[in-house]
């Protein structure tokens, strides 16, 4: 049904409300609401966003749900517009690059993954699917390579395997990676030891390295993106 399609698309909305102590759509508040819709730009594009909140004023209005809520949302929902082409300046410097990687901590497992991670996006610039989707079969140590069908584009691609990126792999997968059977590379190290899910963008924890190594932000991606 359409209500079903828009509850589906609504997942990041709820997520995020359950990871703040919010369980139904009947306790959600206008201070929750405001919160989340302020953190979209730092993730999303002005489309993406825009997106978004197409999708939760179709929801918010549909009486099934609009009868549940125990505030109006719409006011928040109005006057709703993107600009299609439109992209944050997000670029850093070799320097400022180089001061984000040295402020990870490379003597934890933790900060072990972190920093193949980033290292894989600096370096190669994958998207964060691509990372998160990286599988052992994808190594080739003999020819140095690391191949992979994009996520995204569906294009195969060939990438030479670096120095830095071979060691800090090595160092992961020797130190760090969770003793599993697994096809991925990546596997959690809280909770069960499964692979990354769809949901991790690991914007927090590179967020948290670029304000360690104390480069300015203002106005830019300072995620994986």
């Amino acid at each position: 049904s359409e209500l079903a399609g828009l509850l589906g698309k609504s997942k990041v909305l709820f997520l995020y409300l359950a990871n703040n102590g919010c369980d139904s759509i009947e306790d959600m508040t206008m201070e929750l609401l405001l919160r989340f819709i302020g953190g979209l730009s730092d993730r999303y594009s002005s489309q993406g966003k825009t997106g978004i909140l197409y999708t939760l004023r179709n929801l918010f209005g549909s009486p099934e749900v609009s009868c549940r809520l125990q505030m109006d949302p719409m006011p928040l929902l109005k006057g709703l517009h993107s600009r299609k082409h439109e992209r944050l300046a997000s670029t850093y410097t070799a320097d400022e690059v180089k001061k984000v990687m040295d402020s990870v901590d490379r003597s934890s497992k933790s900060g072990k993954t972190m920093y193949l991670i980033m290292l894989l996006a600096c370096v190669y610039g994958l998207r964060v699917s691509d990372i998160r989707g990286l599988q052992m079969s994808s190594i080739h140590w003999k020819k140095l390579t690391i191949d992979l069908f994009q996520h995204k584009t569906k294009r195969h691609i060939e990438l030479p395997m670096t120095e830095g990126v071979r060691l800090a792999l090595l160092d992961y997968l020797k130190n760090a990676r969770p003793n599993v059977r697994n096809p991925y590379v990546f596997i959690k190290h809280r909770g069960a030891p499964d692979p990354y899910s769809s949901n991790d963008h690991f914007a927090s924890k590179v967020s948290a390295y670029f304000r360690r190594a104390g480069v300015d932000t203002g106005g830019k991606h300072h995620g994986l993106h």
